[in-house]
């Protein structure tokens, strides 16, 4: 990855550090539908905490990845249904 998309990355997180700009980049970008099917996911999560050996650190490691393989899966699967509109 260039300098100038680390540098991006860090940007970004770092603006994600004030609660308020990460609940408007929540509330702008993700449907409520996904939402709930987030918030259905982190319960299942929790559940597992109970039972695995993962720190609080290690939890949100794993989610943003989660996140970022899920916008990924999403990506492709908007662009197959517009193709498949043609």
């Amino acid at each position: 990855m260039n300098k100038n998309k680390i540098k991006e990355v860090q940007k970004f997180l770092k603006e994600l550090e004030d609660p308020s700009q990460m609940m408007g980049l929540v509330i702008e970008r993700l449907p409520h539908e996904v939402l709930v099917e987030i918030n259905n996911y982190i319960k299942l999560i929790v559940d597992v905490k109970h039972k695995a050996v993962l720190n609080t650190s290690e939890i949100i490691y794993y989610s943003m990845i989660i996140g970022y393989l899920l916008k990924g899966h999403m990506d492709r699967f908007e662009l197959e249904e517009s193709l498949n509109d043609i």
